[in-house]
């Protein structure tokens, strides 16, 4: 992993009509990681960028790697409405996978002075998530308290923590989780492929058209889990903090673990606390920078926009 050089840059440094019709920048960003999850930021506080749109065709030729600089998702920060920051994401997995950016762009903010606090917000979309850097590396961030059907799942009844799946000729019992997305949990082993449970999942009358990720988790203590997640398209992530919540939930509300556990991934880990006084999520994790560099980008002035 490379060091990271001028750890706080982050923005476009020109802008010109370089040819008739031609639009070109060249942009300095920054890459940064946290569980093996991989981020391309642009500090929009300095960007010249003329809006968002033309960052999302900017990300759409950047994110492929084989043929960009290559990430999981980028991350544009600007000036938010309900907090001071506000967190843009492209190409990655919709609200699914967005706390984990914001893991990222948080340390950024922190570091470059964007966030002039120890505890501060991050504006993304429909929420505000509280976000705290713990130390160096380290960053907090809220999520919104785990549903099941809609309702909390503190007062959710027996029946409807613990679901049955028909896989072939057995019932695997799982546990429906509602936490910026759909979460199926499975605290055993479920004795199938991650394939066959997410096309058994596609039927049930829980999910119907609605998709679902899959959990498989190994209870190792009170205090730590194992975690493995599948995406509804079938392809594993290395680590997940909506997975580490809603895996925790569903191990807490059975009585497997405590409310504050490890969730070991095979990207990294992750600290994870279910509050018990506004039933919030806190996910903790580190994270590091991989680089810095400077795209060149140009695009017809016609396509900007």
């Amino acid at each position: 992993m490379m060091a990271a050089a001028g750890a706080a840059a982050g923005a476009p440094t020109g802008v010109e009509l370089s040819r008739k019709g031609i639009w070109a920048v060249d942009i300095e960003f920054v890459k940064l990681q946290s569980c093996s999850l991989d981020y391309i930021l642009l500090n929009g506080f300095k960007s010249a960028l003329p809006d968002e749109a033309s960052v999302a065709k900017l990300a759409a030729a950047v994110l492929p790697r084989r043929t960009g600089i290559g990430a999981q998702g980028f991350i544009l920060l600007r000036h938010g409405k309900a907090a001071k920051v506000a967190v843009s994401l492209f190409g990655a997995r919709g609200a699914e996978g967005e706390t984990d950016a914001l893991r990222c762009a948080a340390r950024y903010a922190f570091d470059a002075g964007l966030l002039g606090y120890e505890r501060s917000q991050l504006e993304s979309g429909d929420r505000t998530a509280a976000v705290r850097m713990l130390d160096s590396r380290n960053v907090a961030v809220s999520l919104p308290p785990p549903t099941i059907a809609g309702s909390p799942m503190q007062e959710a009844d027996r029946g409807e923590i613990e679901a049955q799946l028909a896989v072939g000729d057995r019932m695997v019992p799982f546990t429906p989780v509602e936490l910026r997305g759909l979460h199926a949990v499975f605290l055993s082993d479920p004795g199938a492929r991650p394939s066959k449970l997410l096309q058994a999942l596609r039927k049930h009358a829980l999910f119907r058209e609605r998709r679902p990720s899959v959990e498989i988790v190994q209870l190792r203590s009170p205090n730590e889990i194992g975690v493995r997640i599948w995406r509804p398209d079938g392809r594993e992530t290395p680590a997940g903090s909506e997975a580490a919540a809603a895996a925790t939930a569903a191990a807490a509300i059975h009585g497997f673990s405590e409310r504050e556990i490890l969730a070991r991934f095979r990207g990294g880990d992750l600290f994870v606390n279910w509050e018990s006084r506004d039933k919030t999520v806190i996910v903790a994790g580190g994270v590091d920078y991989v680089f810095t560099g400077t795209y060149y980008w140009e695009t017809w002035e016609g396509q900007i926009g």
